[in-house]
């Protein structure tokens, strides 16, 4: 009897610590995956900036100014240097609104325009070798430690760091986890993102309601892409506050 009963009391023990190895595996496991590492420390709560205004450029001011370098970066510029900053679409109203001044700038014959908006992942790509850290551009490297991050303006002032604040996780719709964060709503069509691009796009088809305006992930700059045809693209602007009205009327279209 006593011999039974320590053989029960020892598969007892052995089953429990079968069930505390598995535990500690699995914590192990949880802990080093991208979702449960990549967004814990991004989640800070939804921030929204007042709007003073909006305007817009046309796609001319790239060849006037820029020597034709239609670019993320040229169009930074131009809003820089008008007194604003590239708009965030951090609303439903925001959406509409920055759709509306992007239907402003259509030229004739084309039904699609384009704006690089004010957010993106590529402050988080990294040549890194480190899987738990890495954010790389393109398919290949599409990861949840991308995180797209609201970062003009009073964005980035509102953050510790500096980055800005975060709305969507992933570069890839595919993604276990990819969405939205801190309370933003995303705007992406069916089975996007799609290229693991780290920049950010609003695609306007002038048939639309505004609201129907949707995102789109590339390059810093278009070039020939069949997609985002250069002469296409524009910039709506977000003015900061405290701007004179003759510094944000610097070259506009």
């Amino acid at each position: 009897m006593e011999v039974e009963l320590m053989c029960m009391r020892t598969r007892s023990a052995t089953r429990n610590a079968v069930r505390w190895m598995v535990l500690f595996l699995l914590m192990q496991y949880l802990g080093s995956h991208p979702s449960f590492t990549a967004a814990g420390e991004e989640e800070k709560g939804n921030v929204v900036i007042e709007i003073v205004k909006y305007f817009h450029y046309s796609n001319p001011i790239f060849f006037q100014n820029y020597a034709g370098d239609v670019s993320y970066f040229s169009s930074d510029d131009v809003c820089h240097l008008g007194g604003g900053v590239l708009s965030a679409d951090q609303t439903p109203a925001a959406h509409a609104a920055i759709a509306d001044e992007l239907r402003k700038t259509v030229v004739p014959n084309y039904d699609t325009s384009y704006a690089y908006l004010g957010g993106d992942a590529d402050h988080a790509a990294t040549s890194t070798t480190d899987l738990k850290k890495r954010c790389g551009r393109g398919l290949k490297w599409a990861t949840l430690n991308c995180i797209f991050k609201w970062n003009q303006g009073a964005f980035a002032d509102s953050s510790a760091d500096g980055l800005g604040v975060a709305f969507f996780r992933g570069t890839l719709y595919t993604l276990v986890d990819a969405g939205p964060m801190n309370g933003y709503k995303a705007y992406w069509p069916y089975h996007y993102p799609h290229h693991g691009k780290t920049f950010l796009i609003l695609r306007l088809n002038m048939m639309d309601n505004s609201e129907k305006a949707t995102w789109y992930d590339w390059y810093p700059a278009p070039k020939t892409h069949i997609d985002t045809p250069y002469l296409h693209l524009a910039l709506s602007v977000r003015l900061k506050k405290g701007t004179s009205s003759a510094l944000r009327h610097f070259h506009r279209l």
